[in-house]
């Protein structure tokens, strides 16, 4: 008791973390930015007391290009025009230094890249509302029309990022999917318009080149987008393969997807969007016939366009919308899975004035079909601004054990209670509590780790 008495005083008076951040900017094209902390803690459990230390990113990022198309860009012509164009494109140059501790030692990890990012690359023909398609980026062929879909979809692409991982479940977006990796293609022509209320395109592609497509395996395709209405669009999409059992046995599919969704507008701010959709596939050598049915909804009460960014959700701020979502797909086996998200910043402008935080619910084969089990993790914060120097939270995270398609029966509660104080502009003042239990048939409770956090951002 006397060991964990000393380490908690020393956690909360000596403080726990220091962190600094400093962002330079020069006339839009060079960054500097630097991260650092110290932390000191106590372990409730044994009693041990110590401080770590880091510098945990230092890096310069000189934007050479700015962000911009670049070639010859989209425009309408009466006479056929040639476009070759990158767009959204940059060029930099980054390095980046960061440490990582061990104990005793500290290591650092020192990377000098250049970097050319770009929205797509296309090159077509134009002429007036038609076009023809040389080669793009652009997803090739492919069918996808029935998804889970989260406001967190960004995030999830990126949990390696996240302090706490937003998806806890491997849960499938899609349970049937038809595309480059099953029909790889070598090369692809495709033409098409876009007519304002209808956009559409033909395509084709083979197998392999001239020297070595010797089984004459070819793909078709189109798909077309209407919008008979403001907000609301309706999506077709369909492949046929030809001859690609030869190389690649049992595959030569056709397969097709029809979706909708309708972004509706209840106030100046609130907006409303269900979507849902149905993608199948029927395997023309086996004869077997799979399908995969999806929808849900997308409520925003910002706006479809207003996006945020977390430290606790993402540590490289990727942004995200504020609202909620309600998603479900279900397979021709009864497979279903059900993703519920929401997310609110906590401000003035929050539902409930200074109320925000956010949620996840993931359910995954709730049938329990396939000789697996279903399986449930759930995560939550809700934090509290007050006098606008003070945030209160507390977070939660249910994950039930799952591996290889069975329950564990050893299941882990994550929970935290903290308090962010924000006594200055840019410096802030974490406390926190944390613990992790086990729970299940290996029962085993935490104590917990009390940790205090100085941050500050220049």
């Amino acid at each position: 008791m006397k060991k964990l008495l000393i380490g908690a005083a020393l956690a909360a008076l000596i403080g726990a973390g220091l962190s600094a951040q400093m962002t330079i900017e020069s006339a839009g094209a060079a960054t500097f930015e630097m991260k650092a902390h110290t932390t000191v803690g106590v372990d409730l459990n044994n009693g041990a007391s110590g401080m770590e230390t880091a510098i945990d990113q230092m890096q310069i990022w000189f934007e050479i290009f700015p962000y911009a198309t670049r070639g010859i860009p989209e425009k309408e012509s009466d006479v056929p025009v040639a476009s070759i164009r990158a767009e959204g494109s940059k060029y930099a140059f980054k390095w980046f230094s960061k440490q990582e501790n061990a104990p005793g030692q500290g290591t650092t990890y020192d990377e000098f890249a250049s970097s050319f990012e770009f929205d797509r690359i296309v090159a077509e023909l134009l002429w007036k509302e038609w076009w023809f398609r040389v080669a793009g980026t652009e997803p090739s062929m492919y069918v996808d029309s029935a998804s889970l879909q989260s406001i967190f979809d960004d995030v999830i692409k990126e949990s390696q990022y996240s302090l706490v991982p937003i998806s806890m479940l491997p849960v499938s977006q899609n349970l049937l999917e038809v595309g480059d990796a099953e029909i790889p293609m070598s090369g692809m022509l495709s033409a098409g318009g876009d007519l304002g209320f209808l956009d559409f395109s033909l395509k084709a592609g083979s197998k392999g080149t001239w020297k070595t497509n010797e089984d004459q395996a070819w793909i078709f395709g189109g798909d077309a987008n209407l919008k008979p209405l403001e907000g609301l669009t309706l999506s077709l999409r369909g492949l046929g393969a030809v001859n690609y059992d030869e190389t690649a046995p049992g595959t030569n599919p056709l397969s097709w997807g029809v979706g909708a969704d309708y972004l509706v507008y209840l106030s100046d701010k609130v907006a409303l969007k269900p979507f849902a959709g149905f993608d199948g596939k029927y395997e023309t050598v086996s004869e077997e016939f799979t399908w995969e049915a999806g929808g849900g909804v997308f409520l925003y009460w910002r706006g479809p366009e207003f996006k945020v960014t977390d430290e606790f959700i993402h540590q490289w701020n990727k942004e995200f919308p504020v609202g909620l979502s309600l998603s479900g797909n279900l397979d021709q086996d009864g497979y279903a899975n059900v993703v519920f998200s929401l997310y609110e910043q906590a401000g003035k402008e929050s539902l409930v004035p200074n109320l925000g935080g956010f949620a996840e619910i993931e359910a995954i084969n709730l049938s329990a079909v396939n000789a697996q089990d279903s399986a449930l993790a759930a995560a939550a914060k809700v934090e509290y601004v007050v006098a606008k120097k003070f945030v209160p939270y507390a977070f939660g995270k249910y994950v039930q054990g799952y591996k290889s398609g069975k329950l564990t029966d050893v299941d882990s509660l994550t929970t935290m209670l903290g308090l962010e104080i924000n006594p200055v502009k840019r410096f802030t003042i974490d406390l926190r509590y944390e613990r992790t239990d086990l729970l299940g048939n290996e029962t085993d409770l935490d104590n917990g780790t009390l940790t205090s956090t100085f941050k500050m951002k220049l």
